[in-house]
């Protein structure tokens, strides 16, 4: 017994019009537009059994036998379709000697045991449809569960793949520029950043975990020390850095953070906590009192009438969430700001670096509280000149020490100024404005410009130290 073969439609590119003579031999119509042929697709095929020689060959390239689309030469009617055939078994009685065969999918087995000549009974057709039928609901039900396990296996493939594609966040694609670096983390150039990243990178050992993780009762004994201690780190250290810089560059939040970098908001708050503490300890070396040989040798031009200034001083203020505790607010209430600051006195050289930083204050407290008791005042040689804001009132404080103090006159009860205070104010307004723009400067960082959360008041300090720090590497402001 030879098996039947099956052959594909000729294609519209290669042999568009033996296409068309096969389509017009089937004679099928469409089941849409029903005035027009049915176009055969990629999964259709043709049996050997349609073809004269078994196949298409040169002299009968064409399927012509047992088509059904010629009259049915003993009954003289048309050969009925698939859906007709079967209707005809269902409704045929049992003294009609041609009984179609019934027409059964492909993957379904059904044993006809009338398959002799003589016309089956109406029991035997009735069984038959049972059987026909039991298989059909088996399958159905088998499909159906083939086809939620599907959907499925497609919804964890789309979630994988959507993970997958998710882009994350390094130093690699990141920081692809200096101008990059500049934009995310405030470092002017990427071998800054780098060489950064080897002086603090051998500091960060352990994340911090908040206080109560600082010590243990229970000491752990190991039989060999291990090189690290705890779980492998989901970011490398460079990252780790970027994530704290561009957190104090732009102001994220943990949650726009844990996205970027594909891990999780306590990680994030772990992870800026331990490098915040190490950058402060490193960087804040680059806050230093010069000598004053130094500070002379670095002075731009504009202050040459100015032989003996040291430095520069002002105060600012950082908007911080407003306490819960009743004391706590009256103690940083800013009368000035109309709001609950954090204040920080700064003092900068004329060559627009920054020397000195007090420990943050609570807004209510003057400037000139904050001033003394930061000591910044002793630590100026004698005969050294400072510019501050007039409204600091530390003449006396000054004489003290032998210090001159360079300070707008003011009207001191006079209804106008004369000339020469006028041109007076405007020469050293022209020199101190130097302070505010370094103040500026700092405030650049988001993270210090916007309002500071509650949470992070603990370690406001450390984030004034490194922003002002990174400030310091950064060009002068005037250049000669």
């Amino acid at each position: 017994m030879s098996l039947d073969r099956l052959f594909t439609f000729p294609t519209e590119l290669k042999n568009s019009t033996e296409r068309k003579k096969w389509i017009q031999a089937f004679n099928r119509a469409d089941e849409k537009k029903t005035h027009l042929l049915k176009e055969p697709k990629k999964c259709h095929r043709v049996c050997s059994d349609h073809f004269k020689d078994g196949e298409p060959t040169v002299e009968n390239p064409t399927p012509t036998l047992k088509l059904g689309t010629k009259k049915n030469r003993s009954s003289g009617t048309p050969r009925p379709g698939p859906d007709k055939r079967r209707r005809v078994e269902v409704t045929s009685s049992p003294n009609e000697t041609n009984v179609p065969e019934p027409q059964i999918a492909d993957n379904l087995h059904v044993n006809d045991a009338s398959s002799n000549d003589t016309a089956p009974s109406a029991s035997s057709n009735q069984q038959l449809e049972e059987d026909v039928l039991n298989q059909l609901q088996e399958r159905i039900k088998q499909l159906e569960l083939e086809n939620a396990r599907l959907r499925k296996q497609s919804q964890n493939d789309k979630a994988r793949m959507a993970k997958l594609n998710k882009t994350k966040v390094s130093h690699v694609n990141l920081l692809t520029t200096d101008g990059d670096v500049r934009y995310y983390t405030g470092v002017p150039n990427k071998e800054t950043f780098y060489a950064i990243h080897e002086s603090v990178a051998k500091y960060v050992r352990k994340r911090w975990k908040g206080k109560s993780s600082l010590s243990t009762k229970v000491k752990r004994k190991f039989t060999k020390s291990p090189r690290k201690f705890g779980p492998q780190r989901m970011l490398c250290s460079e990252d780790e850095m970027l994530l704290t810089l561009i957190r104090l560059r732009l102001g994220l939040l943990r949650k726009d953070l844990a996205d970027r970098f594909a891990i999780s908001q306590s990680l994030v708050s772990q992870i800026f906590h331990s490098w915040l503490t190490a950058l402060s300890k490193v960087l804040g070396k680059l806050i230093w009192w010069a000598p004053k040989e130094n500070v002379a040798m670095s002075k731009p031009s504009r202050f040459n009438k100015l032989p003996q200034i040291r430095s520069i001083i002002d105060a600012t203020e950082f908007h911080i969430e407003t306490p819960k505790d009743p004391k706590i607010q009256a103690c940083c209430y800013s009368s000035y700001k109309h709001h609950h600051t954090a204040k920080v006195i700064v003092c900068c050289a004329p060559n627009s670096t920054i020397t000195f930083l007090s420990k943050v204050y609570g807004g209510r407290a003057s400037d000139k509280a904050c001033l003394m008791e930061s000591g910044l005042l002793d630590m100026h040689d004698p005969h050294d000149m400072t510019q501050t804001d007039k409204g600091f009132g530390i003449e006396n404080e000054c004489a003290e020490r032998m210090l001159y103090l360079s300070i707008p006159p003011g009207l001191r009860g006079a209804a106008q100024m004369t000339s020469e205070n006028v041109k007076r104010t405007s020469e050293v307004a022209n020199l101190r404005i130097l302070i505010e723009q370094v103040i500026r400067r700092i405030k650049t960082f988001r993270m210090l410009k916007n309002e500071i959360p509650i949470t992070l008041l603990p370690h406001l300090e450390k984030m004034v130290i490194v922003c002002a720090a990174i400030t310091n590497l950064w060009q002068p402001i005037y250049k000669d």
